[in-house]
């Protein structure tokens, strides 16, 4: 059986060969640290975080979260199994407003919490303190809260990031 890892990384690859065929090679770059992808394009690069979603959580960590307030663009790609290899993507701009809509279980060393909402902006106090990176969120995203929080165009799993792109390219001239 294969792990939540595992399988998160298969999405991850699916998702940048798409890109590279769209972009190219020299385009598209795979990191592990903050966002899973980063898109050169349009003068800007442009941060990926990759979420494989076949129940009803996906997992963010502290580090992801702070990335997604210092980067700019940061957007996520819920990607959900679809036929064969194939993914159902869903494009999240704005992460941190979406998923602030969203239950979220914070966890922590010494506890765990479920919230109704959550202000990543004020960040998740622990003694005052930012909770540290190691730690992380589950988020609960059920299929119509998905759908209300992000854009999907089953034909072309990229059309809504490149209708996202010529909109800042245009912004730029």
């Amino acid at each position: 059986m294969r792990g939540m890892q595992d399988v998160g990384l298969d999405a991850e690859a699916w998702l940048a060969s798409c890109l590279r065929e769209r972009f190219g090679d020299a385009a598209v770059r795979c990191i592990h640290e903050g966002a899973d992808l980063v898109l050169h394009v349009a003068e800007q690069a442009v941060h990926i975080e990759v979420k494989h979603l076949e129940g009803r959580y996906i997992h963010w960590s502290g580090h992801q979260v702070e990335m997604a307030r210092v980067s700019a663009p940061y957007y996520m790609a819920v990607l959900r199994p679809g036929d064969e290899d194939d993914y159902d993507v869903f494009w999240v701009w704005r992460p941190m407003d979406a998923l602030a809509r969203c239950r979220v279980e914070v966890r922590h060393r010494s506890f765990t919490e479920w919230r109704e909402t959550l202000n990543w902006e004020a960040g998740v106090p622990v003694d005052d303190e930012w909770l540290p990176a190691t730690n992380g969120f589950r988020v609960e995203m059920l299929p119509a809260q998905l759908a209300g929080l992000a854009e999907h165009d089953g034909a072309d799993a990229l059309a809504p990031l490149m209708r996202r792109i010529e909109a800042f390219s245009t912004a730029a001239e």
